[in-house]
C-alpha cells in the first residue's frame, strides 16, 4: 500500500481530519455555501454507528460488504461510499475518525 501521508501520536481530531481531507482531497460545504440549510452527506446516525461498529470490531469484510449495499441505495449515497472506501484498506484508524466525525456532525445538527 501507498503512503499518503502520516500523523504523529497524540494527534489532534482537526490534525487528523486535515490529513483525510487532504489524502480524500475531500471539500467541505459550510452551512453558508449551501444556502443556510445543512447538507448531510453522511447515513443516518444509527447506520454510522453500524459502520463504526463494523470498522472498530474488526470486521473489514463485513465492512465492505455494507458499504457495497450502501453504494446501491443513491448516488449521494455512492459518493459518500467512495470517500470512505480508500481509507478501509489503507488506513482503518481514519476511517474510525470520519466515521466518529460524521457522528458528532449529526448531533450538532
Amino acid at each position: 500500500h501507498d503512503c499518503d501521508g502520516f500523523i504523529a501520536k497524540p494527534f489532534m481530531q482537526a490534525e487528523l481530519l486535515e490529513a483525510v481531507t487532504r489524502s480524500l482531497s475531500l471539500r467541505w460545504t459550510t452551512q453558508a455555501e449551501t444556502g443556510g440549510h445543512a447538507v448531510s452527506l453522511a447515513p443516518p446516525a444509527e447506520t454510522l454507528r453500524e459502520l463504526l461498529a463494523l470498522s472498530a470490531g474488526g470486521y473489514p469484510k463485513a465492512l465492505r460488504a455494507r458499504l457495497a449495499e450502501m453504494a446501491q441505495e443513491s448516488a449521494a449515497t455512492a459518493a459518500w461510499v467512495a470517500q470512505l472506501t480508500p481509507l478501509l484498506e489503507s488506513n482503518p484508524a481514519a476511517l474510525n475518525a470520519v466515521l466518529i466525525e460524521a457522528l458528532r456532525e449529526g448531533a450538532r445538527g
